[in-house]
């Protein structure tokens, strides 16, 4: 019998080559932990994508994974409207128009002056040199939300961006802040897992999962 990581290796052979052969391995693996299986298909998938993404001469792989964090200021405005009128992004989002040249910098002049709040941050994220989004702590009524918007590509990153946050948050003397994720995400187990309370919430007409996580709560995890 084929152990789990030789099959997993096995497709992405097929996975390489013929995506209907890929199907047809994974028809036939009932006997595998599905858990099993799937965390060993994502973690050669992650290996074999970064093996074979194109680089930038000179650079490392491991460059091309590594997350900055810069100000609005330094922003290329074409990059990031390209980033923010994604359509893979925007259905996350509360619908809007989508950005120009003049909403782009009202945009931008907005999120300048909320960074310029106390308690507040707002930052380009770049991964491996790449603007893959942005990211924010943002007064939200009486709290302070936690925004993180980053284009599709870039997702598997998202936790990492996500642990660099709760540290500013710590910083700026938050004790608490909340995460809302519009009602086209699933709920996040470990979220949840680290949040004082989760709760509904109705924001311009489209419902929001929010996180209420407590800081304290999340350095006892292992999220």
């Amino acid at each position: 019998m084929m152990t789990c990581h030789y099959l997993a290796e096995n497709i992405i052979k097929k996975l390489k080559t013929n995506t209907k052969k890929w199907a047809g391995e994974c028809e036939q693996a009932p006997t595998f932990r599905s858990g099993l299986i799937l965390d060993i298909l994502q973690s050669r998938l992650k290996l074999f994508s970064l093996k074979t993404t194109p680089k930038r001469e000179g650079q490392s792989y491991f460059n091309m994974r590594r997350i900055e964090f810069k100000e609005l200021t330094q922003v290329n405005r074409d990059e990031l409207l390209a980033v923010l009128n994604e359509d893979s992004l925007r259905e996350h989002l509360i619908k809007h128009e989508y950005f120009d040249g003049q909403s782009l910098n009202e945009w931008i002049r907005f999120k300048l002056e909320v960074d310029s709040l106390p308690g507040c941050r707002v930052r380009l994220i770049y991964i491996g040199g790449v603007l893959a989004g942005w990211c924010g702590i943002q007064p939200d009524d009486s709290d302070f939300e936690m925004a993180v918007v980053i284009s599709q590509q870039f997702w598997g990153s998202g936790l990492s961006v996500f642990k660099t946050m709760i540290g500013w948050a710590k910083e700026l003397g938050h004790k608490e802040i909340v995460c809302h994720l519009l009602d086209s995400r699933p709920e996040y187990k470990a979220l949840k897992r680290i949040s004082e309370t989760v709760h509904k919430t109705e924001l311009l007409g489209r419902y929001f999962t929010t996180y209420c996580i407590e800081l304290d709560k999340y350095e006892q995890s292992k999220l």
